[in-house]
Order: C-alpha cells, then structure tokens, then sequence
C-alpha cells in the first residue's frame, strides 16, 4: 500500500516538473539563434510527455484495481455462496479489449481485423461526439489489421465521388475529414507498407493531385492529398516546387507544420513564410516562423501589425460590397473583431506583450462589439416603430358620438355656469379670467371638449404627436463608421480570406474546420 501512495505521489509532481521544463526549454530557445538546426518546439517535446503521462496514468489505475481485488471488503464466503460457479476469468464479446495501455472497443477491433475499412469509417463518422475517444484507441486498433495500410487505404475510397458538390456538402465534408483522420493515424503508426499497396497509393496520390481544387481557400482536398503522401512516403514522387505552393494552403490547418516535418519542407519553410506573406496570409507565416525558429530573418510584430492593418481594410472593403447594410456592417465586424482576437491570442502566447502591447487591441474589439449592440438596438427600435405605424386603421377603436340635438330642445332654465363655456352659451366672466374669447357653443349635447381649454390643449397636441408631429425614431442618413485606429504598415497589401473569420492561427473545429478531425 505504501507503494501505491508513493506512486500517486510522484504522479501529482509531474505538472510541476513540466512547468520547469518548460521553462528550460524556453531558455534554450532563447539562445538557437546560434543553432542552424535547432527546430525542435516545445508543442513537441509536451504532447511527448502528455502521451507518456497518460500511458502511466492508465497503468496506474490498473495497478491500483488490482490492488483492490487483492484486498476485498467482502466478507469470507460461506457455506451458502461457496457452490456458486465464479465469472469467467475472459471478457464477454461485448467488452472493451486491453490491446497494450490502451482499452480498444470491440467494434474497432473487429473492423480492423476483418479488413473492412469502409465500415471503420462509417463507425467514426456517425460517432462524432466520441471521436476524442477513438482518437486514442484507434492506432491500437489499426495494429490488429493484417495490413494496416491496405486497411486505411480502403478506408479512403470515396474521398471523391462523381457529381458531388465536394466541400459544401456537409455529410462529404465529414467522410473526407474522417478519410484524413485515418491517414493522419497510419502516418503515427508508421506500419512496413507492401510494395503493391504502396503502388496503389501512389496512383490514387496522382489522380487526387489533378482533382485538388487549390482555389479554394477552404478546401480539404490538397490537405487530404498531403497526408496520403506522409501516410505512405510517396513525397519524392512528386516536384517539390510544386507541393511548396500547397503547403500555403495547408499552413491554415493544424497539421502544416508537423506535414513540413513529415515530408522533410524544413528547409523550405523560409519559401513558404514568404509566399503567405506576398499572399496576405500574415497570421499564417508568423505561425510557421515561430513553429521553425525564424525570427530573425522575419520580424513577428511588424506582420502582425500588417495582418491588423488587413484585417481593417477587409472589413471596409464588407461595408462598401454590401451597400452599408445592416447585414454587411455586422458580418464586417465579426470578421475585423474575429481577426484582432486571434492576434491577441497569439501575442499572450508568444509573450510578445512587450514588442506589441494588446491593450489597443483590446479597445478595439470592445468599440465593435459595442457599436454591433448599438446598432442591433437601433434596428429593433426602428422595427417596432414601422410595425406600429403600419398597424390597419379598422384596429382602431370606434369613438362614442353623442346623440343629434332635438330640433326644437325644450327651454329648459339653469343657473350660472361654472366652467368657461355653459350650456346657455358663454360666461363673460371665465372668459376674461382665462384671457380666451369665449367659442359659440355648437350643440347642447357638445360637451366633450370644453373642459380643457383653458390648459393649452392646442399646443399641448404638437408635444405628444396628436397635430401632426412625427412619430418614431428619426432615420440615421449616415452609415456608422468605426473609429479606426492607425497602425503601421510594413509589408504589401493584401487580405486573407477565412472561412470562419481570421481562423488560421489555432484553428478551431468547425466553421473552416480548425482542424481536419
């Protein structure tokens, strides 16, 4: 037991040890300038020790239930249980399967030893809530393939199909997500590859590099193709050059720059960090100069600033495309706001609050945001007002008319009146206490109206709408423009287009999809 308490003990310090490890190593990045070969990223060295970590965990806990049937609570067996048969000691069929550290579901293990991997891929893609999960036992799983490769090579049948809309098609954009994933997996597991299922992929590699479309910037098609020539090695099979240009489509996903490891484009990213440059795609080469150690020969903060810069021209050229609508207003700052936020990030990651303070950048998004909720008020005011003004004129409550005056009224005799107007016809006396000339009455039953005269009815009704005041809220004739601040320009113009607002840098998982998977 006291094995056990030590062991739980060393596991709760690994945090700790990390963090100065980490800590080391930004030190040594420091001082690689001096190395011309030193591309190693801390990104690398934690998901090393984060799998490691995981592997002890888990055998931890095995440990930990073994030492638990070890020491029952139960009570010894008596007479009575003592002829009861005991479990087997072999899983049901329907039992999760311990292949190594890793727990492999039996539906992923009898895919992959029956070879069927166009039912493997149907089983991930309907599964999209346990995909994290089959992240970690899938490579366990492929190791129960007769042919791992043969098997993610059947898997990816289908990534086009005649007559599809391709991308825009959402069920094709999952297969093809899920097609990448596998390929992504055999590339981790580097299995032996058979000469003839390396010759197979090598055909399809050819004809999915004519089908590419690298016109769209949100394409997964040259990703998918990348990684089927890192799954199967097949990179020397193509011209370089030309795989340099789609490696600046790919930089927007998050396996472009472990593909430049795979594929050995190390020394080519100075290539690739320029053309994202000459193309607008700034935040992108800062991702890559930082990933490679290329700072020196390109300045970080100087493209960030430019990326700013684009950022803000994107969003007028919105405003003016869309006529300054509401619609085009909106969608232009979501689109400067999603651009700023993501420089933001990547200066608190990158520590680079001392070169390039975030505190503009924060004042900005608030200014946006603030403004989009101005405006979304404004609109739902002046809605309301025109449903008001449109209401039908029959919804309107009838008036109450008085019954017509006989002819011939019978003389009836009153006393004095005590309002300014009686019923036999003016008082001269309220009349100049008041300072009004008295009005002729016009029928004896037409009294309605004679009470609020002396209080200014008249002029009251222009201050509440009733004499032909305008009624709802004035109209804005200018569209709202941003208080936009200055920041230096340092390289040429030119803007990114991405397909969930500015995402390249962390990608996230769904809009452009921040990750294949």
């Amino acid at each position: 037991m006291a094995t056990i308490k030590t062991i739980s003990a060393a596991l709760k310090l690994i945090d700790v040890k990390k963090e100065n490890l980490r800590k080391a190593f930004e030190d040594l990045q420091a001082r690689s300038s001096s190395l011309s070969s030193f591309t190693l990223t801390w990104t690398d060295l934690d998901a090393h020790f984060t799998s490691i970590q995981k592997s002890i965990e888990e055998r931890f806990k095995e440990l930990e239930s073994v030492e638990d049937q070890s020491h029952p609570s139960s009570p010894e067996p008596n007479q009575a249980t003592a002829n009861i048969c005991p479990p087997p000691l072999t899983p049901p069929a329907e039992a999760p399967i311990n292949v190594g550290t890793v727990t492999v579901r039996p539906e992923l293990k009898s895919f992959c030893m029956k070879m069927d991997g166009i039912a493997l891929r149907s089983y991930i893609v309907k599964r999209p809530k346990e995909r994290e999960a089959i992240r970690h036992e899938i490579v366990e799983a492929l190791r129960l393939a007769p042919d791992p490769a043969e098997l993610v090579l059947r898997a990816t049948d289908g990534f086009y199909r005649p007559n599809s809309r391709g991308d825009r098609d959402h069920d094709m954009c999952v297969l093809r997500r899920v097609c990448i994933f596998l390929l992504d997996q055999l590339m981790v597991m580097k299995p032996m590859i058979k000469p003839h299922v390396k010759e197979r992929a090598k055909k399809l590699a050819v004809e999915w590099k004519e089908k590419a479309n690298t016109d769209d910037e949100k394409s997964l098609e040259p990703l998918g193709f990348l990684q089927l020539l890192a799954a199967f090695d097949l990179v020397n099979e193509f011209d370089r050059n030309e795989l340099i240009d789609i490696f600046v489509i790919v930089a927007r996903y998050r396996q472009g720059t472990e593909l430049c490891r795979t594929l050995g484009f190390v020394d080519k990213c100075p290539e690739i960090v320029q053309k994202c440059i000459d193309t607008g795609k700034q935040l992108l080469a800062v991702k890559f100069i930082s990933e490679f150690g290329l700072t020196e020969k390109f300045p970080r903060v100087p493209l960030l600033k430019a990326y700013v810069q684009e950022a803000k021209k994107l969003a007028q050229k919105v405003r003016k495309d869309g006529d300054f609508s509401l619609q085009s207003q909106n969608e232009a700052t979501d689109k400067e706001i999603s651009a700023l936020k993501n420089v933001v990030k990547f200066i608190k990651d990158h520590k680079l609050e001392n070169e390039y303070p975030k505190e503009t950048l924060e004042k900005r998004i608030a200014g946006l945001e603030k403004q989009k909720s101005e405006r979304k008020r404004a609109a739902a005011s002046a809605l309301s007002a025109k449903a008001k003004s449109q209401q039908p004129k029959g919804s309107k409550r009838p008036r109450t008319m008085a019954p017509p005056a006989p002819s011939n009224p019978p003389a009836v005799q009153l006393g004095p009146a005590t309002g300014p107007y009686g019923l036999l016809g003016p008082n001269p006396s309220v009349a100049s206490y008041t300072g009004r000339p008295a009005a002729p009455l016009s029928g004896v039953g037409s009294i309605s109206n004679v009470a609020t005269a002396p209080y200014g009815a008249a002029s009251s009704a222009g201050l509440y709408g009733y004499a032909g005041a305008p009624t709802g809220l004035p109209r804005n004739q200018s569209p709202i423009t941003p208080q936009l601040y200055t920041v230096e320009s340092h390289v040429p113009s030119g803007y990114y287009d991405r397909p969930t607002a500015y995402s390249g840098y962390g990608l996230p998982p769904h809009q452009y999809p921040h990750s294949s998977y």
